[in-house]
């Protein structure tokens, strides 16, 4: 070979570099560190950080890729958006952005994760309705706008229900099933069904809208009164609108929040109405006139009903509160 044919010789990846094995990581990549020093059995070591905060660690061989260990924790990896107790407190259910988690609220351990929308808000079913026993079901809302019915015991969805065009900002449940709050500006009232599951004899659980009540602002929280008498309505206008639930009929305008109220709740007797704001302040209001009995400085931070909500305790008058 002539000196100067060298210089028409073009070297490219392959003659270097060889493709030993395709690595797929179960979520996005965001750094890597390889080791070439390992065992006799292994090419290499990889270590993977992943954007769901797991550290995933493979050892490389000349014809196999194997997971050798991983780091991670039982919690969510974004902010959680809403947390629920079953009826009778021995599972609890919290949603994020992309799972919902079932939980054993005494030990603190994480039952099952199951893939889910971005989850708002969700409910168990209660046992008698559809629900067989150990809380077969829960359903969940999404920012979607969709509701997610989840088999707890399987683990899976069963059916996608296309509820909203806006997200579902709420839920709240009756007697016969629940309702939702939406930023589209409606709340529908939704009944549990059963649905004959496709070629096999089995039914399961599945939801069906029966009305409809058109709001003037996005929808931010629904509460219903323990005796289903009223259905309490919260605005971005910074307004609680209270109804009839059997009518439907407007009963009474809350006025006197600076900022939307984002979480409340209604006594168990059905007298008093407690409400938090995006403005640090919880309020106490009579439901016969809507006077506000009590204004309270609650928090440094913002009332929020992501993690955080407030609820009446039974049988009491006063309301246990919680910020972000």
């Amino acid at each position: 070979m002539r000196p100067n044919e060298w210089d028409d010789i073009i070297v490219t990846v392959p003659d270097i570099f060889k493709l030993l094995q395709t690595l797929r990581a179960s979520k996005k990549i965001c750094s890597i560190s390889f080791s070439p020093v390992t065992s006799r059995s292994s090419v290499a070591t990889l270590a993977l950080s992943l954007n769901n905060n797991l550290l995933e660690v493979y050892s490389i061989e000349s014809t196999s890729t194997t997971k050798s260990s991983s780091i991670e924790l039982q919690g969510h990896r974004s902010d959680v958006r809403s947390v629920t107790l079953s009826s009778d407190n021995t599972l609890l259910l919290s949603t994020s952005h992309n799972a919902v988690k079932i939980w054993n609220p005494s030990a603190g351990f994480c039952l099952r994760t199951i893939d889910s929308g971005y989850g708002l808000c969700g409910l168990f079913v209660p046992v008698n309705k559809y629900g067989g026993k150990d809380n077969k079901y829960v359903v969940v809302g999404t920012k979607g706008g969709t509701l997610e019915i989840i088999d707890v015991l399987n683990g899976t969805c069963i059916e996608v229900v296309d509820a909203h065009g806006g997200s579902v900002q709420s839920v709240a449940a009756t007697a016969d099933g629940f309702v939702t709050g939406s930023t589209d500006h409606d709340v529908k009232f939704w009944e549990y069904q059963t649905k004959q599951k496709p070629g096999q004899d089995s039914k399961h659980l599945t939801v069906s809208p029966v009305r409809n009540l058109r709001m003037n602002d996005d929808v931010l929280v629904v509460a219903v009164s323990p005796e289903v008498k009223y259905i309490a309505v919260a605005l971005l206008d910074c307004t609680v609108k209270v109804f009839f639930m059997d009518s439907l009929k407007f009963f009474l305008s809350l006025y006197g929040h600076k900022l939307p109220v984002l979480c409340m709740d209604i006594s168990s007797d059905g007298d008093l109405i407690v409400t938090g704001s995006a403005d640090k302040n919880l309020k106490i209001w009579g439901l016969d006139f809507g006077d506000c009995h009590k204004s309270l400085f609650a928090h440094a931070d913002r009332c929020f009903n992501a993690l955080p909500k407030i609820m009446f305790y039974k049988s009491s008058y006063l309301p246990p509160p919680a910020s972000t």
